[in-house]
């Protein structure tokens, strides 16, 4: 399908960045500790992708400050450096497997690659990265980053080709939110730039291709899925994208280019999740009291208690593969009444509603795959100083399920409600 309506947006132009790529480096080697910042999405110090291509499930790989980074795997931790980084991420550089990527400050931006444990770091560039996002913003099936370099403008990198491209020379404001809003499967970075708006950008082959979603000043929330539109139905398979502008919630849609109100009101919180309803994927939704919703293509409210920071995460509970559809339960962070997941259950295979899975007060979470079931059947979840990183799953069907404790140790974060 052609790509539509696009516009250049002017003063964006490509540069080559001078890399500083050092193969095989030991990590370990350089004397540099770095405070934790603000990275992507609301840093979370954990990540779980499947790195080591020997198996089917995924390894938890965590930031735990002046201890450095760890993997946990086959219930054994192994540290991969003693630095600090600021952050890091997952990124599918090729089919088999992922790699991450980890932001060290005035030692630049890093990639590690699992090659038998504790693996292998490569210097991508000696440019400290405020934030970056993984995107296969080219079509050909793997992950490029978007990076965010501050005063030096958003760049990509092509780990296919090893070449920097400079993207603008604007900095943009906050984290990019990786997005599919034209062509399936050939991804765009969608950005926010102070007095510019929101703008989506990808590769077009010779040069990055841009286009103004709005001129208006989005907050820091937004989600993007393939959504029930707004009119109630989904007959085209691109996503959507839902954005906070202050005082109200608008959904994008590619199919026509419009832009829809789903609410007057302003979000504390927001989310995707697939509940059912063959591909459509619904959007939970925080208010300004944290009241937890979510809209597809009418409102439900879930709860009338309020979220706490660590808002929520969804991930396939129990395994259900539909005939279909996956089915997503939502974990939702209620402070000091607990962990809770809600169960949409589409299929009517179980009770719909609440389940606590814990009273204790989670800090963050993410979802994992970790024991390989080809779903992200497990929830890792940190609570913080004396609880440490715990890992949950209840994938055989249990209505309690599994607590797995796996450190004591803290991993790094700043929380931010852009989930």
């Amino acid at each position: 399908m052609t790509r539509r309506r696009i516009r250049q947006l002017v003063g964006f132009f490509i540069l080559s960045l001078a890399v500083a790529v050092g193969a095989n480096v030991a990590l370990q080697g350089l004397d540099n500790h770095v405070k934790n910042s603000n990275g992507p999405n609301g840093y979370r110090g954990l990540i779980s992708h499947n790195f080591n291509t020997a198996d089917t499930a995924d390894e938890i790989i965590g930031d735990f400050g002046s201890i450095g980074v760890w993997a946990y795997h086959g219930g054994t931790w192994t540290q991969l450096t003693t630095l600090n980084p600021d952050w890091i991420i997952g990124v599918k550089f090729a089919a088999a497997d992922y790699e991450m990527i980890g932001d060290f400050g005035s030692a630049g931006l890093w990639m590690w690659n699992y090659s038998g444990w504790p693996g292998v770091w490569v210097q991508l560039t000696a440019s400290n990265a405020e934030n970056a996002i993984a995107v296969d913003d080219d079509g050909d099936g793997n992950d490029e980053l978007q990076v965010d370099f501050g005063s030096l403008g958003l760049w990509r990198y092509d780990y296919d080709t090893g070449v920097w491209t400079r993207y603008t020379a604007l900095n943009p404001a906050g984290t990019g939110l990786r997005v599919d809003l034209w062509t399936v499967g050939w991804e765009e970075g969608l950005w926010k730039f102070s007095g510019s708006g929101v703008w989506n950008v990808y590769w077009g082959g010779t040069a990055p291709i841009w286009a103004q979603l709005t001129v208006s000043a989005a907050t820091e929330d937004w989600a993007s899925g393939n959504f029930v539109d707004p009119g109630g139905t989904s007959a085209e398979p691109a996503d959507e994208v839902a954005i906070e502008f202050g005082s109200d919630t608008w959904v994008y849609d590619d199919d026509g280019a419009t832009w829809t109100r789903i609410t007057f009101n302003s979000t504390s919180a927001m989310m995707a999740a697939k509940f059912g309803n063959n591909d459509d994927t619904e959007l939970v939704f925080a208010d300004t009291v944290y009241d937890p919703w979510f809209w597809g293509p009418t409102w439900t409210r879930l709860s009338e208690t309020s979220m706490d920071d660590g808002f929520a995460t969804a991930f396939d509970d129990d395994g259900e593969v539909e005939t279909t559809f996956v089915e997503d339960e939502v974990a939702v962070d209620f402070g000091t009444v607990g962990l809770w997941m809600y169960n949409y259950n589409a299929a009517g295979t179980a009770a719909q509603g609440w389940t606590q899975m814990t009273v204790s007060d989670p800090v963050f979470m993410i979802k994992s795959d970790y024991w390989g079931q080809g779903e992200p059947t497990s929830l890792v979840v940190s609570f913080g100083s004396g609880l440490g990183v715990w890992l949950y799953d209840s994938f055989g069907g249990t209505t309690t399920g599994h607590w797995h404790h796996l450190t004591y140790s803290v991993p790094d974060n700043t929380i931010s409600w852009n989930n």
